[in-house]
């Protein structure tokens, strides 16, 4: 008996999509950036965060390629495990965003679409895993 379902991500905002991947790709970049100098200078809990983010989260989602749709309904197999580190990288990710308010990083803040993308996107993850029904993007498709 397999423990991987079906996560069915429904009426996903594709121009929305694109801008938390290339968010998400750029903080990624700086992260790796930063554990090539001297992190001497960087606080412990950043520099965790960006090991823990690095290793476990280098990438989320899939490409939507050149869908001229605003929205797409995917369908993603994943294991029980897979909604777990979504409910985690959900909280990783606020706690880096305090870093980039702080001035601590070059990224940006996640912008607030972004940041509202990112907690539905995950969410279904953590919901579906456990067993819930797919709730469909609430919000715009811009």
């Amino acid at each position: 008996m397999s423990s991987d379902v079906s996560v069915e991500l429904l009426r996903v905002p594709v121009r929305l999509y694109e801008r938390a991947s290339e968010h998400y790709a750029e903080l990624m970049r700086e992260f790796s950036l930063i554990s090539l100098s001297d992190t001497a200078g960087i606080p412990l809990r950043l520099r965790l965060l960006i090991d823990d983010l690095t290793e476990r989260f280098a990438t989320i989602g899939s490409d939507l390629g050149s869908s001229a749709a605003s929205s797409v309904d995917l369908s993603v197999r994943a294991s029980v495990v897979a909604g777990e580190r979504a409910a985690e990288l959900l909280v990783l990710l606020h706690e880096v965003d305090v870093y980039c308010s702080g001035d601590r990083l070059i990224t940006l803040p996640t912008p607030p679409d972004q940041v509202a993308f990112f907690a539905w996107y995950l969410g279904e993850f953590v919901r579906q895993t456990r067993g819930e029904t797919a709730r469909a993007w609430p919000g715009e498709l811009t």
